[in-house]
């Protein structure tokens, strides 16, 4: 018997039909296990739930400082020139005027 590890969907390990309603399954929490019966060849076997996690962080420039980036220029309106930064953590823009 071959057993199938890391699967996003439910794979049958006789067969290698694969659910693509797994989410669908009755599992709720990480390593709940339930025997599914196949849909293509009707076998039993052992389904484990192995959830995972990812993360996604964006920094708070509010409680800590700025990391801005470089003054550039953008042209000039009416004899003033203005330049412009940002910072790289929150996207905050800064700009100041520079007269020529």
């Amino acid at each position: 018997m071959v057993e199938e590890y890391k699967e996003h969907d439910i794979k049958c390990p006789y067969c290698g039909y694969e659910d693509e309603n797994s989410w669908e399954s009755p599992f709720e929490k990480d390593g709940d296990s339930e025997v599914i019966e196949c849909g293509k060849c009707d076998k039993e076997f052992l389904c484990v739930y192995n959830l995972e996690s990812s993360y996604t962080t964006t920094g708070i420039c509010k409680n800590n400082k700025h990391d801005w980036s470089d003054w550039v220029e953008h042209g000039r309106i009416d004899n003033t020139k203005f330049k412009f930064r940002q910072c790289k953590i929150c996207e905050k823009h800064e700009s100041k005027e520079v007269q020529v």
